[in-house]
């Protein structure tokens, strides 16, 4: 492609002779790069008419991914992939799955290809294939209104791959941290830089399939060691995408999944990897029609996260904290109660007095203080977990199962709201027959647990409500968003209204 053609200025005049276009890659097959792909095209089709491509010409995973779909058009394939005698039968589609809104992504199917439609991609140099499959873009671009492409590449090192690249505005680069991924990718951007004669310089590397114990400033550290130095210093660690089963239960009911999960960790390091690969540039205009926006805070808790949910709703690493504290308390007791052998008389009083607390606080603080932790976590992550079926249920018009999961979150917090009535009138009976100690501590005990549940859900409903508004969701996503905040608060207001009348 010639360097007028590739101007950010004629793409900026023209966006539909120039659509934005985005390359996906990887070293090695098996990383969850087509994945990435449609998560992409997904997010970009919000507010663009989004073409994807399947450039993996041989294995096709994007191809038997995507739906059916509604035919556009017969159009003409790629110039190098042209052949006497054999009529051209690449087809443009529409996706459309279900009740999934989808007007805006359309893809290419094509036939298997021929012997000699193969040998093309051996026979023919890489400026020959970027060239050809430019043209056929412009082509669609200029016909049809698409604004964005994305191209899935072959897991590898290949031509076609390194034609993408050419043809690219930008190239994403995903690897995960096996030993031979990382071999393969590594191996990937030196063959990149012997095609390109220097160092890539749109190139940036996104880690997926992370283990969840991983540590989002390690793999940061490995990029700005490893892979920043080799592609030309401007390289951007774009995302690291942890293992995700709500990805992978989404995907086996859908097509177009990434739909379906708007509101997963998933999904919204997908719209921080867009905003922070077009920040700074030519394309900088496009995050602000996808109402992309940069809130720190926020956009670096994406970063970083590897969980659906804060740290301390997850039970393995409060229980870590909450062993480190309990061995630190019996540490600290024994040390003072060596010191009190061995110091003054003044000083035995106040360390006798500060023994007897911390015994207590590792006797019974501790044991407490996990216990409503632990039942609080349960009903928030349950919570959280049900939302995000009714999304995925409503997206797709199952309100079945949108009313099914809203009586769960019913039960899930009218229970502990009743309870709550309950036990009030219960420590009342006891304060009444002189047991006060025994109900002072585990009125406070229970009590605790069903605050830490109430303002812990609250506090992330609030935040939620505040999010949608803040990044312009749809209104769809705003206004169910509202009414599951607006229900749970209502569960407490009954409850408060059941202890009054039972009082």
């Amino acid at each position: 492609m010639s360097e007028e053609a590739n101007s950010p200025g004629q793409q900026k005049d023209n966006a539909q002779k120039a659509p934005l276009i985005v390359s996906v890659a990887s070293g090695k097959g098996g990383v969850g790069k087509t994945r990435i792909s449609l998560g992409l095209a997904c997010d970009f089709a919000r507010s663009f008419k989004t073409l994807i491509v399947d450039l993996d010409f041989f294995n096709r995973g994007m191809t038997g991914l995507l739906p059916k779909g509604r035919h556009v058009r017969w159009i003409d394939g790629p110039a190098f992939m042209a052949e006497e005698g054999v009529p051209e039968q690449w087809q443009l589609v529409q996706a459309q799955e279900d009740a999934t809104e989808a007007e805006n992504i359309y893809f290419l199917r094509y036939p298997d290809l021929t012997e000699t439609q193969t040998m093309a991609f051996v026979s023919n140099s890489i400026a020959t294939l970027e060239e050809s499959l430019s043209n056929m873009f412009g082509t669609l671009a200029k016909e049809f209104g698409i604004e964005v492409i994305v191209l899935d590449c072959h897991g590898g090192p290949d031509n076609t791959s390194f034609a993408a690249n050419g043809l690219a505005d930008f190239s994403i680069l995903v690897t995960d941290t096996d030993k031979a991924s990382l071999h393969g990718t590594f191996n990937f951007v030196r063959q990149l830089e012997y095609v390109e004669g220097k160092p890539p310089q749109r190139t940036h590397i996104v880690f997926n399939r992370i283990p969840e114990d991983s540590n989002f400033r390690v793999l940061e550290t490995m990029h700005d060691r490893y892979f920043r130095p080799r592609l030309g210093n401007q390289s951007k660690l774009l995302a690291a995408f942890p293992a995700d089963r709500q990805v992978a239960r989404a995907s086996d009911k859908a097509s177009l999944f990434p739909l379906l999960i708007p509101n997963s960790l998933w999904a919204r390091k997908i719209r921080t990897l867009i905003f922070d690969l077009l920040a700074g540039t030519e394309f900088e205009d496009y995050a602000e029609r996808l109402n992309l926006r940069n809130i720190p805070i926020v956009s670096e808790f994406r970063r970083q996260a590897m969980y659906n949910v804060p740290w301390f709703l997850q039970p393995e690493r409060v229980l870590k904290l909450a062993s480190m504290f309990a061995v630190l308390m019996m540490f600290m007791i024994l040390g003072i109660q060596f010191a009190q052998q061995i110091w003054p008389d003044q000083s035995r009083e106040t360390l006798a007095i500060l023994d007897e607390t911390l015994v207590f606080s590792t006797i019974w603080g501790v044991p407490l203080g996990l216990t409503s932790w632990l039942i609080s976590s349960l009903w928030i992550s349950g919570t959280i977990n049900t939302k995000a079926k009714i999304t995925s249920a409503s997206r797709r018009g199952k309100y079945l199962v949108v009313t099914y999961n809203m009586i769960k979150i019913f039960m899930i917090w009218i229970v502990p709201a009743i309870g709550l009535g309950v036990f009030i009138l219960f420590l009342d009976e006891l304060s009444q027959n002189g047991m006060d100690e025994f109900a002072f501590l585990y009125g406070v005990t229970f009590s605790g647990v069903l605050a830490l549940s109430y303002v812990g859900y609250l506090l992330k409903g609030l935040y939620e409500i505040l999010r949608t508004h803040l990044e312009r969701f749809p209104a769809r996503e705003r206004v169910l968003t509202l009414v599951a905040v607006s229900i749970y608060m209502l569960y407490a207001v009954i409850g408060i209204g059941i202890i009054t009348s039972i009082d």
